[in-house]
């Protein structure tokens, strides 16, 4: 098992603030961007299957692919 941290751009959930037009108030809104964030890379090599890597973003939300 070989373990690796890179960082890549992703997409993510961001907060930014909305003002109510008609109070004037403040609120958060969820919207998707993208950033540069933290990945972490799992390298294996299984008897049956083969070699294959794990993916995992550390941002929200957490995504994770196999290959």
């Amino acid at each position: 098992m070989y373990i690796g941290k890179a960082q890549e751009k992703a997409r993510v959930m961001r907060t930014e603030r909305r003002r109510n037009a008609r109070t004037g108030a403040t609120y958060p809104w969820i919207v998707e961007s993208t950033a540069m964030v933290s990945h972490v890379y799992f390298y294996c090599v299984d008897e049956d299957f083969g070699p294959f890597f794990l993916k995992f973003c550390t941002y929200f939300p957490y995504n994770a692919k196999l290959c």
